[in-house]
C-alpha cells in the first residue's frame, strides 16, 4: 500500500479544487507566500544595515525573546483558536463577548507574570548586565509582551471568522511595519543599532496590537444581542473546564517547538564570534522555505478544524483533513527537489 500511495493520492489531486477548503488554502498561501517575501526582504535589510556581528547579536536576542515569548503566551493562543471558533458556531457553548475577555484578561495576566519573573532572574543573574544594558533588557522584555499578547489577539480574530485578516496582520503587516520604521530610522540616524532594531519590532507590535483590538471590538460588537439558547449565556461566567492543563499541554508543545527552532542559534552563540553567528542566521533561515507548505496548512485550517468538530461533522472534517495532508506532501515534496538542485546557488 506504501508503494501505491503516490498513485492513489494522484487520483485524489483533481478533486482538491471542489472543496471549500481549497479556498481558504489558495488566500493563506498567498498571505504567507507574500509574508516569506517580506521577511526574506526584512532580514537582507537588516544584514546590510547592521553588519554581521550586530546582526548576530540581534538574531542572539531575538532567539531569546522568541522563547520566552512563547512562555507568555502560556498555551493561549492555541487554546483560543478551540474557543473562540466554538463560541462562534451555531450551537456555541458559551458567548462570544465573555470568551474574548476571559482570554484577554489572562493573556495580559501571563504575559506581566512571565516579564516579571524574567526581570527579577535577569537581576539575580547579573546585576551589573540590568544596569550595563538596561536599555537593551527593557526592550526585549517589552518586545516579549507585545508578541504574546499579539499572538493572542491574531488568534481571536482567525477564530471569529477574520482568518485571512489575521494571518496578515503577523504574516505581511509586521514585518512591513518593521522595513519602514527600519529605514526612516536608518536615513535619519548614522546607522541602525541593536537597540533601535529591537526598538522597530516594538513599534510595529504595538501598531498590530491596536488595529486587533480595534477588530476584536467590532467582533464583539457584532455579536448578536439575542443569546441561542433560553438561558442568556451573557449572564454566565465563561470558565473553561481544565483550562490550565490544556494551556499547558499547548505550552509544552509550543515550547519544544521555539526550541527545536532557536537552539542552533542559542548554542552557536556560546562558541562562535558575532560576526559568524550573523552569517550562520542568514543560512539557517532559508531552510525554513522548504516548511511553508506545512505552516500554510497549520494555519489555513486551524480554525476551520475547530470549528467542524465542534459541531460534529466529523465525516467533512476527516475528508478535509486527508485531501489537505496529500497537498501539502506533494508541495512540500517539490520544494525539497528544487532546493536539492537550486539550494547551492540560493545560497551563494
Amino acid at each position: 500500500s506504501l508503494l501505491l500511495f503516490p498513485f492513489d493520492a494522484m487520483k485524489l489531486l483533481p478533486r482538491l479544487l471542489s472543496l471549500d477548503i481549497h479556498r481558504l488554502l489558495a488566500g493563506s498561501a498567498l498571505v504567507q507566500l507574500g509574508g516569506l517575501v517580506a521577511a526574506t526582504m526584512l532580514g537582507v535589510q537588516l544584514a546590510r544595515y547592521l553588519g554581521p556581528a550586530n546582526y548576530g547579536i540581534y538574531g542572539l536576542i531575538l532567539s531569546i525573546v522568541s522563547i520566552l515569548t512563547v512562555v507568555a503566551q502560556f498555551g493561549l493562543p492555541l487554546f483560543a483558536i478551540k474557543e473562540v471558533a466554538s463560541a462562534s458556531s451555531s450551537n456555541a457553548h458559551a458567548d462570544l463577548r465573555n470568551v474574548i475577555g476571559w482570554f484577554v484578561l489572562h493573556s495580559v495576566a501571563a504575559a506581566s507574570v512571565t516579564l516579571a519573573l524574567g526581570l527579577m532572574a535577569t537581576f539575580l543573574w547579573s546585576p551589573e548586565m540590568l544596569r550595563a544594558k538596561a536599555d537593551l533588557v527593557f526592550l526585549a522584555g517589552g518586545t516579549v509582551f507585545a508578541f504574546s499578547l499579539l499572538a493572542v489577539a491574531i488568534s481571536i480574530i482567525r477564530s471569529a471568522g477574520l482568518n485571512l485578516q489575521g494571518q496578515a496582520v503577523d504574516a505581511l503587516a509586521k514585518p512591513i511595519l518593521i522595513s519602514a520604521v527600519v529605514f526612516a530610522v536608518e536615513g535619519g540616524t548614522a546607522g541602525l543599532t541593536v537597540r533601535l532594531a529591537l526598538g522597530a519590532q516594538l513599534a510595529a507590535s504595538i501598531l498590530c496590537l491596536g488595529y486587533c483590538a480595534l477588530a476584536i471590538w467590532v467582533i464583539a460588537k457584532r455579536q448578536p444581542a439575542t443569546p441561542p439558547t433560553t438561558q442568556s449565556m451573557t449572564q454566565r461566567r465563561y470558565a473553561p473546564d481544565r483550562w490550565l492543563m490544556v494551556s499547558s499541554t499547548f505550552l509544552s508543545t509550543s515550547l519544544l517547538l521555539a526550541f527545536n527552532g532557536n537552539y542552533p542559534l542559542l548554542v552557536a552563540g556560546l562558541f562562535v564570534a558575532p560576526v559568524d553567528l550573523g552569517i550562520f542566521r542568514v543560512a539557517l533561515s532559508s531552510a525554513l522555505l522548504l516548511s511553508l507548505p506545512c505552516s500554510i496548512a497549520n494555519i489555513g485550517t486551524g480554525p476551520l478544524v475547530a470549528k467542524l468538530h465542534e459541531e460534529r461533522r466529523f465525516d467533512e472534517l476527516a475528508d478535509n483533513l486527508a485531501r489537505t495532508t496529500v497537498l501539502m506532501f506533494f508541495l512540500t515534496l517539490a520544494g525539497l527537489l528544487l532546493l536539492a538542485a537550486f539550494g547551492r546557488l540560493f545560497l551563494s
